[in-house]
């Protein structure tokens, strides 16, 4: 039983990393498309907050065309 949590959790946060990485190669190619967005202040949770939402559109649609 444990053994088996334990493969479950190292899955887990397999998976995890891998989606952290993706969200960190949308957060850059939007850095390098559209740089206006990045240059706000991004410490301002608004601006934030629009980064994210593009990262995830941009990830969304890679999984679409099946990219991830």
């Amino acid at each position: 039983m444990q053994k088996n949590t334990l493969k479950i959790q190292n899955e887990l946060l397999s998976i995890v990393g891998n989606q952290n990485e993706k969200l960190r190669h949308a957060i850059r190619s939007i850095q390098i498309e559209q740089p206006d967005l990045t240059h706000q202040n991004l410490d301002d949770r608004e601006s934030m907050m629009g980064l994210c939402e593009e990262a995830v559109l941009i990830l969304n649609s890679e999984a679409q065309e099946g990219e991830i």
